[in-house]
């Protein structure tokens, strides 16, 4: 069902009486108005949304799209360098990641400064030396991270972030997607 309008208007849908509250003489003609005006803009927007969409319908992954100036992106990742210290992180906490394999031993001990004792890997028994710990943390903090923007660099901005609340697991956890490759 439809119903025209003057100035060229024309609303598809139920039109009930209520919607004349809303659909008055004077905002038909404001709405006809913004339609002539911006509608071959609405259109080109409209193809070139179209054309973009059907890049990346192709998968959940897009690569070799160009960007042009002023396009936007979102980049989620299910990981990232965290914030602060690394030899401020909690010491079971880097022990709890290198028995999930999130980290090696060998990366425990260069970047967080926990040196882990591996005392049988198959029935995860893994120790942290507290006093190597404590002395390895200690000659760590003399020399800093590089700073750049490169993997296990400080970014020259990241020392300006303030940390004013830290999310818990429950309130993280709702916001967790889980990646997938098309047609999983």
């Amino acid at each position: 069902m439809s119903e025209k309008f003057s100035g060229g208007v024309e609303i598809h849908g139920l039109i009930t009486p209520e919607f004349a509250q809303i659909l008055t003489p004077e905002a038909v003609a404001f709405v006809a108005k913004l339609c002539r005006k911006f509608e071959a803009r609405r259109q080109e927007l409209l193809a070139a949304r179209a054309a973009r969409q059907q890049e990346f319908d192709a998968g959940m992954y897009a690569t070799g799209v160009e960007l042009k100036k002023g396009d936007r992106i979102y980049y989620s990742s299910s990981g990232g360098g965290g914030f602060g210290n690394p030899l401020d992180r909690d010491l079971q906490l880097v022990l709890e990641d290198v028995m999930d394999e999130w980290l090696s031993v060998e990366a425990a001990r260069k970047y967080y400064g926990v040196v882990i004792k591996v005392v049988d890997r198959e029935a995860l028994d893994y120790r942290i030396d507290q006093a190597a710990t404590k002395k390895l943390r200690a000659q760590l903090r003399k020399k800093p991270f590089p700073e750049g923007r490169g993997a296990h660099q400080v970014h020259p901005k990241g020392k300006l972030i303030k940390v004013a609340w830290i999310p818990t697991e429950e309130e993280v956890a709702p916001h967790i997607t889980v990646s997938r490759p098309p047609g999983w």
